[in-house]
């Protein structure tokens, strides 16, 4: 019950929707997707992540009990935790022959160049202050589908603590928005992008700091090519 769609004029196409589908039923089932990923990620979920250092590295995510709260175990030892209030962008890149292309956020065109995608990398890229989280995925859609997720995620921490902030009531489902789903352009996919983006776009290269792990140890920071 805890579980709600942050609050959004446009919401993304959910997995599977077809174009005669009603929005009522888009939402119940973008709520459910939605909800099954809180859920998978609240009981913790074997990632990989793409490191500083362009090394590959299997981790532990888990949301905590506030839904606010990602702890990422790196499995040496290094325990974060990332409150989701912090996040700045959300962007997925693609990876392929050891070049690098811009996939976008999960709103606005997508500028992606004809490529062999049975050979690329997907990566979504959950960016901080001082520090990147890289997510690498080898399946399109489960990258596209964890892209949507999480910026749903994110964008409810974000509207929580700013309604807490306000004085508001806080947990509603947002029913006082009516949701205005896209309809795409040829080509998009569920989960791709629409309209203006909710969290930014991928930024042009930058070093960012490393930070230091709950445990004391310095954990390598994702620091990707432009």
């Amino acid at each position: 019950d805890r579980i709600h769609l942050p609050r959004l004029l446009r919401y993304p196409l959910p997995p599977g929707s077809l174009p005669e589908e009603s929005e009522d039923k888009r939402r119940d089932m973008l709520l459910q997707v939605y909800q099954d990923f809180v859920l998978d990620l609240h009981k913790g979920l074997h990632m990989t992540q793409l490191s500083s250092d362009q090394e590959y590295s299997d981790i532990h995510c888990q949301i905590l009990e506030d839904l606010v709260t990602l702890k990422v175990d790196q499995g040496s030892g290094c325990i974060i935790e990332f409150p989701l209030t912090a996040v700045s962008k959300v962007y997925r890149i693609v990876k392929n022959d050891d070049r690098w292309y811009s996939a976008g956020s999960l709103t606005g065109p997508t500028p992606m160049p004809p490529l062999p995608l049975s050979n690329a990398e997907h990566i979504v890229v959950v960016e901080f202050m001082r520090r990147k989280l890289a997510f690498v995925f080898a399946d399109m859609v489960a990258a596209q589908r964890f892209l949507m997720c999480i910026e749903l995620l994110i964008r409810r921490a974000q509207e929580q603590k700013n309604d807490s902030s306000a004085g508001l009531l806080r947990g509603g489902k947002g029913d006082s928005f009516s949701p205005i789903f896209s309809s795409g352009s040829r080509g998009k996919q569920p989960g791709e992008r629409f309209g203006r983006s909710l969290l930014g776009s991928p930024p042009p290269g930058q070093d960012v700091d490393a930070e230091t792990s709950s445990g004391g140890q310095n954990c390598g920071v994702c620091q990707l090519p432009a």
